[in-house]
Parts: structure tokens; sequence; C-alpha cells
């Protein structure tokens, strides 16, 4: 496999002999719309402001094929480019193995989500342009081979195509708890802190969820002075348990879970519930306490 990867190596210094400052800039940004960070932040502000079954789905398909990104960078564990070989920048977004590239695998299932979900043809041809963009990006910083950024794409893309079906979600639609501890078999083929935490956040996203759905039925529709502060409000709470639980639970595979379950639970159900407390959402009528 190393060796395969190896032979687009002058496929990316040909790529970057059209170097430049401008070129540069403009890819570290680009590559940013494949960081963590981004797929963290706008999940739940589609959750809390736009459409919470939308997100769910979203988010149940996008860990899952993040978590496959996981298993399958260590499983392979190829090695990135060399800086012997390449210009390599903003390395520190492209820490681990290679195969396939996270980032570009990140930015397909997501657009490709959106795109067909929401039958829009300019989507399409956004969704194309970011994941083509992003892939570029890759190559550009000296992050990943063209081989890495091609299997990225697809199995992004297939991701989307294989989960986003009406029966894999239907039953956690129906408000059932049980299935929110599915994920936790996943961690049996593998346990390195990337898997744990997103198993631990695909089962404090269904719980939370299904939890909500149960219980709250917070309604998505609000002023925009009020979405704001949801979104403030939500993303403290989030981040807080995201990152302010690492000092609290430091390292370890079971407390990676623990967090990110955490994390989950408070943006799909914590975050609702104080939503309504304080009057910036509104509950559906058939839904008791």
């Amino acid at each position: 496999m190393q060796e395969l990867l190896l032979s687009g190596i002058p496929f990316i210094q040909r790529l970057q002999s059209l170097q430049s400052p401008v070129l540069d800039a403009f890819f570290i940004n680009i590559t940013r719309f494949g960081n963590e960070s981004f797929f963290l932040l706008w999940i739940p502000v589609i959750y809390w402001c736009i459409d919470k079954r939308f997100a769910f789905r979203l988010g149940a398909v996008f860990l899952f094929s993040n978590w496959l990104n996981v298993v399958l960078k260590n499983g392979f564990a190829t090695t990135r480019p060399s800086p012997d070989a390449v210009r390599v920048l903003y390395a520190e977004s492209g820490e681990g193995y290679a195969f396939p590239s996270g980032h570009t695998q990140a930015v397909a299932a997501f657009w490709t989500f959106v795109a067909r979900n929401l039958g829009r043809a300019w989507l399409w041809v956004v969704a194309a342009v970011i994941t083509v963009l992003v892939g570029i990006s890759r190559m550009y910083l000296g992050l990943h081979y063209p081989l890495d950024v091609l299997a990225g794409l697809v199995l992004g893309v297939l991701c989307v195509f294989v989960l986003d079906r009406p029966a894999v979600f239907r039953a956690l639609q129906q408000g059932r708890l049980w299935p929110a501890l599915l994920p936790l078999a996943l961690l049996v083929l593998d346990q390195s802190p990337d898997a744990a935490k997103t198993v631990g956040f695909a089962v404090g996203l269904l719980f939370g969820y299904g939890l909500e759905e149960a219980t709250l039925g917070f309604v998505e529709k609000a002023s925009l002075p009020k979405q704001m502060v949801k979104v403030a409000i939500g993303v403290a709470l989030f981040f807080g348990a995201q990152t302010g639980l690492k000092y609290v639970f430091g390292s370890g595979v079971v407390f990676g879970v623990l967090r990110y379950v955490i994390a989950g639970v408070a943006a799909t159900y914590v975050a609702p519930l104080i939503f309504i407390k304080v009057n910036l959402a509104t509950r559906r009528q058939d839904v008791g306490a």
C-alpha cells in the first residue's frame, strides 16, 4: 500500500509547483472546511435552529463515516508524504496516519447528505466544489497522497447512499432509547482515542435525541434574536462539555467515550431543555413532560 501511495508524489510536486503566498493562504483556509470543529459546530446549530430530525440523521451518517475512516486509517497505518519529498504546510491538520483522507471523507459525507436531502441542483454543485477543493488542498499542503483523497471522497459519498435510508432511522425516530447502546459494539474493532470519541458522541446523539423526542419535543423555529441566544448557550454548553471534561476525566478509552456521550447528550437534550426553560423555544403540543 505504501508503495502505491508513494507513486502519487510526482503529482503532489507538480501541484505544489504552482505555489504562491496567495494559494498557500487559500488552501489553508479551504482545508478548514474539513476540520472537526466545523462539523461539531454546524451539526448542533442545525439541530437547535433549523431541523433537528435532519441534523440527527446527518450526525448519525457523519459519525459512522468518521468511525470508518478511523478504523481504516489505523488498519492500513500508512505514513503521510515526507517533508523531504514535498513541502508540508498546516501540519497540525494532518496528524496520524494517511489513508484515507479524513478531511476529504468528512466533507464528502456532510455535503453529499445535504445536497441529496435538500434536492437542489445548485447544492450538488456546492457539494462537488467544496469536496474537490478540500481534496486538492490536502495534496497542495503536502498532507495526503492522491489515493488518500480519492478513497476519502468515495467512502464519504458511499456512506451517505448506503446509510441514509428511512429504514435505518425509523426505530430511532420513534423515541426508543435502546439503540443508543449499539455504537458501543464498534469499539470491538478499534479502541483508539479517535474511535472512542466518535462512538461516544454517537451514543450521546442517539440517547439524547430519543430522550428529547419522547419528553420535550422542542420546536426549532424562533425569532432571530432568540436563535442567536440559543446558539450562544448551546455552543458554550457543548464545547464546555467536550473540552472541559477532558481536564476532569483525563485520558483513556473509557473516559473518552464517557466525555463524548455527555457532550452529545448536552447538545441534543440538555440544550433544548434549557431553551424551553428560559423561553427561547416552545414545545410540541403532543409531547408530555
